[in-house]
C-alpha cells in the first residue's frame, strides 16, 4: 500500500480542499504562529478497529502495507505504532473471547518493528534517515507488558530510534467498569505502578492516557464534573512525560475543556504538557462534528497546547464517524485532513508541513492511500468542510 503512481484528479482535489483554508488565514490570531503543532498518528487505533480486513488473508499480510506506509510518511514524526499485550489465553467466557481476539490482533506489534529496524535503519536502506527521525509509541497494556518493552527499547537503541511507552487509565466510571472491570481509583492505582515499573526498568517516563475525561454517555453535570475531577487527580498522582486526554465517544464541550484546562494550569500541568485525543460523535453529522473540534483545537492552541493525536485512516467504510463499536460508543478518531485543514486555516505548521505544496501532498498521500482501503471513500464538498471549520473559531 503506497503513493506509487500519480493521480492527478487527486491531486486536485486534495490543492482544492487546503486552498481555502490557506486563502482564509484567521485574522489576527491569538497564537503564536511560529509555533509548530506535532501530530501524532495513532494508527494503533485504527489496525485494532479496522473491521474490514480480509477473513481469507493473512491478517498481518495486510496490516503490514498500512505500518510500512504511516512510518515512512514524512508528514508523520511521532507514531502510536501498537499496543505490547499478553498472548491470549483460551476461555470460554464471551468476554475473554473478545480480549483474545484483540490480544491476537495486536500481537502485530513487537515482531513488525523489530522488522522494520533490520529493513529501514541500516546503511544501505534509501529510507533510513526518514525512518530514523521518527519516534514510535506503545502502548503498555500490564507488568508483563513492562518486559515486552524493555526488550523492544533495547533493540531500538542500537538502532538508534527512539520508542517511547504509553498507558492508559480511564476517568469515567462507567467506561472504565465496562472497559476494565474496575473503578476508576483502582485503575489509577494500576497505572501509577506501571508508571513507576517503566522508570525503573527502562528509564522511561510514559506517556499518559486519560480517557473519558468529559464523560462518555452524555452525562449529566454532576456525572461530568467527576470525571473532570479524576482527571484532574489522576494527572497530579501519576508521572509520566507528556499528559494525552481523550474525550472517546466525542462529547467535549468548550466548556468542560476550557474548564478542565483551568483546573490542571492550578496544578502545574501546563498546556505545554498536553495533547489531545479528538474524537467524532457518531450521533452528529461530520459538518456539525467539525465546527465542534476546530472550536476544541483553537481553543486547546490558545491555552499552549500544541500535541494533537488523529488518524490517516478512518474506521468506517463509508463513515469516518463509526469507530470500534461494542459495549460503549467508541467513536472514529479525528482524521489527519481535517486536523491540517483547520492549521492551515490557523496558519499554523505541522511537524513538516510548513507551505501550501506540503499541506496539499500531505492530504494527496493520505486520501491516495484511503482510497486503496475504501474505493468508495468520499470526502463531503470542500465548501462544505470549509463553512464547518471556520464556523468553530
Amino acid at each position: 500500500m503506497s503513493v506509487n503512481q500519480y493521480d492527478a484528479a487527486l491531486y486536485q482535489a486534495a490543492y482544492d480542499f487546503i486552498t481555502p483554508f490557506f486563502d482564509y488565514g484567521l485574522k489576527n490570531p491569538s497564537v503564536d504562529t511560529s509555533d509548530t503543532i506535532v501530530f501524532h498518528n495513532v494508527v494503533r487505533d485504527f489496525i485494532q478497529s479496522f473491521p474490514y480486513f480480509n477473513a481469507e488473508q493473512d491478517l498481518l499480510s495486510q496490516i503490514e502495507p498500512i505500518l510500512r506506509h504511516v512510518c515512512l510518511d514524512p508528514s508523520f514524526g511521532v507514531i502510536e505504532f501498537g499496543s505490547i499485550l499478553p498472548p491470549p489465553k483460551e476461555s470460554g467466557s464471551e468476554t475473554e473471547s473478545k480480549i483474545n481476539q484483540l490480544r491476537r490482533r495486536m500481537a502485530y506489534s513487537s515482531p513488525f518493528f523489530l522488522d522494520f529496524l533490520n529493513r529501514f535503519t541500516h546503511d544501505d536502506a534509501p529510507e533510513k534517515d526518514l525512518f530514523l527521525e521518527k519516534k514510535f509509541v506503545f502502548l503498555i497494556g500490564n507488568e508483563a507488558s513492562v518486559s515486552r518493552f524493555a526488550a523492544l527499547q533495547r533493540a531500538a537503541d542500537q538502532a538508534n530510534v527512539t520508542v517511547v511507552p504509553a498507558i492508559f487509565v480511564s476517568a469515567c466510571p462507567y467506561y472504565s467498569q465496562i472497559n476494565k472491570n474496575r473503578t476508576p481509583e483502582e485503575d489509577s492505582e494500576r497505572s501509577q505502578k506501571l508508571a513507576d515499573s517503566l522508570i525503573q526498568e527502562t528509564g522511561s517516563y510514559p506517556i499518559l492516557y486519560i480517557s473519558g475525561y468529559s464523560g462518555i454517555l452524555g452525562e449529566d453535570q454532576r456525572q461530568r464534573e467527576a470525571c473532570l475531577d479524576n482527571t484532574c487527580r489522576f494527572a497530579t498522582k501519576i508521572a509520566y512525560r507528556m499528559l494525552k486526554l481523550a474525550d472517546t465517544s466525542g462529547l467535549s464541550r468548550k466548556e468542560d475543556q476550557a474548564q478542565l484546562l483551568k483546573k490542571l494550569a492550578e496544578r502545574g500541568v501546563i498546556g505545554s504538557k498536553i495533547g489531545f485525543h479528538f474524537h467524532y460523535n457518531s450521533k452528529t453529522s461530520l459538518t456539525e462534528n467539525l465546527t465542534r473540534l476546530s472550536g476544541l483545537i483553537y481553543q486547546a492552541i490558545q491555552e499552549g497546547v500544541r500535541v494533537f493525536d488523529g488518524n490517516s485512516f478512518h474506521g468506517g467504510q463509508k463513515n469516518p464517524l463509526l469507530g470500534t463499536g461494542g459495549p460503549v460508543p467508541l467513536s472514529g478518531n479525528l482524521m489527519f485532513q481535517h486536523i491540517v485543514a483547520i492549521l492551515a486555516a490557523l496558519q499554523l505548521p505541522c511537524g513538516r508541513l510548513k507551505t501550501k505544496e506540503d499541506y496539499v501532498d500531505a492530504v494527496y498521500r493520505c486520501e491516495y492511500v484511503q482510497r486503496q482501503l475504501y474505493p468508495k471513500w468520499v470526502q463531503p464538498p470542500p465548501e462544505d468542510i470549509f463553512k464547518a471549520v471556520i464556523s468553530g473559531f
